[in-house]
């Protein structure tokens, strides 16, 4: 079984953050949005609420980032702004090569 580590904790909140964004905006409008974010009338914490506002966020944060690729990078694209030539592998070693480790596996 896979932990929460430092490679793929960033990649969670890449889109757990803002998908919880846009779920607190849409529940100005729809109720059931609403119901979910809000305490339980019991006052006692339900670890399925909060299991269940943690899936959609992510699906929500998934939904908003492949919306930003599709406008904003493409809008970017065609006003000049290159790709940025970087990838998470080269960051990872660059990382651990300033650092004098041997590699990404350690």
């Amino acid at each position: 079984m896979s932990t929460l580590s430092n490679q793929n904790f960033g990649l969670v909140i890449a889109f757990l953050l803002p998908g919880f964004v846009a779920l607190l905006g849409v529940s100005f409008f729809s109720p059931a949005v609403a119901s979910w974010i809000t305490v339980p009338r019991q006052d006692a914490p339900a670890v399925a609420g909060f299991m269940y506002v943690t899936l959609a966020s992510l699906a929500a944060g998934v939904t908003v980032s492949a919306v930003r690729w599709a406008i904003i990078d493409h809008l970017h694209h065609a006003t000049g702004i290159g790709v940025l030539a970087a990838s998470v592998k080269n960051l990872i070693i660059g990382r651990s090569k300033r650092r004098g480790t041997g590699g990404i596996n350690e």
